[in-house]
C-alpha cells in the first residue's frame, strides 16, 4: 500500500480582473499548509487579456510555520517577452537567478528581520498578536516576488461591511506604491 501525503487547502479561489467596470482576466489563487514539513505553500495563476495588458503570470511560494520565506518560483509572460525567478532564502539573505529574455542575473540581498513573501500577507495578519480587526494598521516589509526586492507595505482593515449578504473586513494595502 502507498501512502499518499497531501497538504491542508486553506483557500481556493478565483477572481476576476476589472479594469473600468469590463472583465478583462482573472486570477487562481491556492492557499495551502503541510503538517509533515510544516510549510505554507501559495500558488497563484493569472491570466489577462489584451485590454489587460496580455499578462500571463504565475507563483510557487513556500514559507515554514512561522511565515519565514523558504522560496519560490515566479513565471511572466507580459509583451511577448518571458522573465522567471527562481529564489531560495538561506541565513538571513535572499538567493535569486533572474531570467529576463536573454538576460541572467544573480542576485543576493540582505533579509531584514521579519520580512515575509507578500503573497502571504494575510495569514501574517492573522497570526500577528493584534489579529485581523477593524481599525488596525499593519506596517510590514515584504519580498515582492515578482522583481526579488524588498519592499515597505502597510494594509489598514477598515470596518465590517455588508458584502453579498456576508460580512467581510475591507483591507486596503498600499505595496510598491500601489493601492
Amino acid at each position: 500500500a502507498t501512502l499518499q501525503v497531501r497538504a491542508e487547502v486553506l483557500f481556493d479561489g478565483y477572481s476576476k480582473i476589472l479594469s473600468g467596470g469590463v472583465h478583462v482576466g482573472y486570477i487562481i489563487n491556492r492557499y495551502e499548509f503541510d503538517s509533515n514539513k510544516k510549510q505554507f505553500i501559495s500558488t497563484y495563476f493569472l491570466k489577462t487579456n489584451e485590454a489587460g495588458g496580455a499578462i500571463t503570470e504565475s507563483l510557487q511560494a513556500y514559507a515554514t510555520e512561522d511565515l519565514k520565506p523558504i522560496s519560490y518560483q515566479y513565471t511572466t509572460l507580459a509583451g511577448g517577452q518571458p522573465k522567471t525567478i527562481d529564489a531560495k532564502f538561506e541565513k538571513g539573505k535572499l538567493l535569486a537567478t533572474v531570467h529576463d529574455g536573454a538576460k541572467i542575473e544573480k542576485i543576493a540581498k540582505d533579509l531584514p528581520k521579519g520580512t515575509f513573501l507578500s503573497t502571504f500577507l494575510a495569514y501574517v495578519m492573522l497570526k500577528s498578536p493584534q489579529g485581523i480587526k477593524p481599525d488596525s494598521k499593519y506596517d510590514y516589509q515584504a519580498v515582492a516576488e515578482e522583481d526579488a526586492t524588498v519592499v515597505s507595505g502597510v494594509a489598514v482593515v477598515k470596518n465590517v461591511e455588508d458584502i453579498g449578504g456576508l460580512k467581510a473586513l475591507k483591507v486596503l494595502n498600499d505595496f510598491k506604491g500601489q493601492k
